[in-house]
């Protein structure tokens, strides 16, 4: 690998190592959103710093049976079976995370934060009732 390609990564690991710390405090303790009845939203999440954002549930749900939406964009999450993260792509900070119930079975819904080797650590959660 030459100098630069060097440089340039070693730079990368050192921004996401930086971004990833923002999320130490939520790791310890995660955030409550609330509650959500269907048709109804959790409490919005605001970003704290740039990282790649999941959701997971307690409970098996169907495709369409909740959107979230990342600073505007919209996201249908497919059919996941319980426990299973989906990753919802990069978010920077300041971005508005809000998760929209549509008719999903009553369980917990959780945001995660992805590492660099894409573990999830929860940093969020809240009930779809």
């Amino acid at each position: 690998m030459n100098l630069l390609a060097r440089l340039f990564a070693a730079r990368r690991r050192r921004r996401r190592a930086q971004d990833l710390s923002a999320y130490a405090a939520l790791i310890a303790a995660p955030d409550d959103l609330g509650s959500a009845a269907d048709l109804e939203s959790l409490d919005d999440f605001v970003v704290p710093a740039r990282a790649e954002l999941a959701i997971s549930f307690d409970e098996a749900v169907e495709a369409g049976d909740v959107v979230v939406t990342v600073d505007g964009r919209d996201m249908e999450i497919p059919a996941l079976e319980a426990g299973a993260a989906h990753s919802l792509q990069w978010a920077e900070r300041g971005h508005v995370v809000s998760v929209g119930n549509s008719s999903a079975p009553a369980c917990a819904a959780t945001l995660h934060v992805l590492d660099q080797w894409r573990r999830p650590s929860p940093i969020a959660t809240g009930d779809l009732t």
